[in-house]
């Protein structure tokens, strides 16, 4: 370590600590992507059960997650690509929209939409590597 407190990134112990705080960043930066996706998902939820906007408690939570949503969306921003973020956020919300339809509303799922979820999570992979 230098004498100015920050690390040379060359000794063992720098290397290390480099690591656990990219681990570290990597971890909250999904927790932060998963909850965005999640409110935009619930946020998707409430606009069909708004009726077309028809009903007043369904139609604010709408505006609320999805206000929510893209602060949390933001905040993940900070310190990642523009794209990549964006991205990420919108496979998982479409993954989780697909479930959520299946799950509560009992919609059909069929070979291609499952297909078109793998390939979703196929490109999020490749977009994090």
């Amino acid at each position: 370590m230098t004498l100015s407190g920050a690390e040379c990134g060359i000794c063992l112990s720098c290397i290390l600590n480099q690591n656990i705080s990219f681990k570290r960043n990597l971890f909250m930066y999904l927790i932060i992507v998963l909850l965005a996706a999640i409110s935009f998902s619930f946020g998707g939820i409430f606009m069909k059960l708004s009726q077309g906007l028809s009903q007043l408690v369904p139609s604010l939570l709408i505006y609320l997650l999805f206000i929510v949503g893209a602060t949390l969306q933001a905040f993940a921003m900070r310190n990642s690509e523009l794209g990549t973020t964006y991205i990420v956020v919108l496979g998982l919300e479409a993954i989780l929209t697909l479930l959520f339809g299946v799950l509560l509303f009992k919609e059909n799922y069929t070979f291609y939409k499952l297909l078109g979820v793998s390939l979703i999570v196929a490109g999020v992979t490749f977009l994090r590597t």
